[in-house]
Order: C-alpha cells, then structure tokens, then sequence
C-alpha cells in the first residue's frame, strides 16, 4: 500500500512518513496504517489474516476511488505445477507493473499448521521444466529489526530462494527462515491503467 502511495495512488495512505522508521512520529503513524489494514482484512493476533483478504483491499481501493485503477485478487499456488512460472505471468501481465504480495504458510515439525507470512515478491524465474528461483522483499534479519523487536518496523532486503518438493500443502520454499514455509498462493494487485 505505502508503495502504491507513492506511484500514483496518492491518497491510498495519507501522510508524509518514513514506514522503516524506528521513532516518532513516523513509528506511530506507520503502526496507525498497519493497524487499519489489519482490521480490514480481519487479521487475527493468533489466526494470522483470513482468506479473503483481497476483497477488503478491494474494498480500500474503492473507498479511495481506485476501483477502476486497481484490483485485487487472491491466486493458489499448492495445486501449481509451475508455481514460479505462473507468477512471472502474472507479474508481468498488462502493464507489466502488477503486485504480488506472497503468502507463505509455516509448518511445525508434526505437519500441523501454525500461521503464515506475507512477502513482497520482487523477481520470479519458472521454466517449463519446473525449475524456479523467487525472490522476496523479506524483513531483515537482526540487528535491523528482524530479532521480534515488536518496537522497531523491520527494513526489507531482497533474498532469493529455490521451491523444493511438493507435498499436499504447496512447495517448500528452501534456505527460507526454519526450513518448514510452503508457498500457498498470492495477492494479485493489478494496475488496471498504467501510471506511474
């Protein structure tokens, strides 16, 4: 969203702040945004964020008079093939300007379930022998604010990583934090008209 602020979409955020900032007021008005957000899209402390986070996007780009300019949608990736092939069709699809924003499941060592985490995809390598290669933007790791220092919005690095084999709930993405995160699908957010 804060990008999109930034490229054309003015008044999705307001205000002037830095969002990696560590100190007021730029802290305060950031966790304010992510705050909102989250009620949007019926983020749970315990859950995580409910499928059918899209719609509540959907419903922000409205509010803001974008619904002609941007849409969102939800893609599932456990039953892809070709998962990093299909985002690359994605991301480059229209304008070539689209969003993805990737949703990783993690897993504890049993199988069970225990919550995601959402990633900002910035490249997608798939070929048609199913070899792939995505790269996120992913919090950085500590000392700059990736350690569970809840009083610090963490900065973004770009990291690549390779999908592993499929099981029954999407490919495991390898060399990715603990090891046990799938990939289970993405937010598409389609620029509708080519700005800037």
């Amino acid at each position: 969203m804060f990008w999109l602020d930034k490229h054309g979409y003015s008044n999705l955020l307001v205000g002037d702040y830095d969002p990696q900032s560590s100190t007021d007021p730029d802290y305060s008005a950031v966790s304010s945004k992510i705050a909102k957000l989250g009620e949007l899209m019926d983020t749970d402390g315990e859950d995580g964020t409910p499928s059918g986070a899209d719609n509540s996007m959907n419903d922000q780009f409205e509010e803001k008079g974008y619904e002609d300019a941007l849409e969102a949608s939800e893609v599932g990736l456990t039953d892809e093939a070709l998962p990093g092939r299909t985002l690359a069709q994605l991301g480059s699809r229209g304008h070539g300007k689209n969003l993805l924003v990737q949703r990783m499941r993690h897993y504890a060592e049993d199988g069970n379930d225990i919550g995601g985490h959402a990633v900002t995809l910035t490249n997608s390598v798939g070929t048609s022998s199913g070899s792939s290669t995505i790269t996120f933007n992913v919090p950085a790791a500590a000392p700059n604010g990736g350690s569970g220092d809840l009083t610090t919005h963490s900065p973004f690095a770009e990291q690549s990583f390779t999908r592993g084999s499929r099981n029954d709930d999407g490919y495991k993405v390898i060399g990715y934090r603990d090891g046990n995160y799938r990939l289970s699908g993405a937010y598409f957010i389609e620029r509708l008209v080519d700005m800037s």
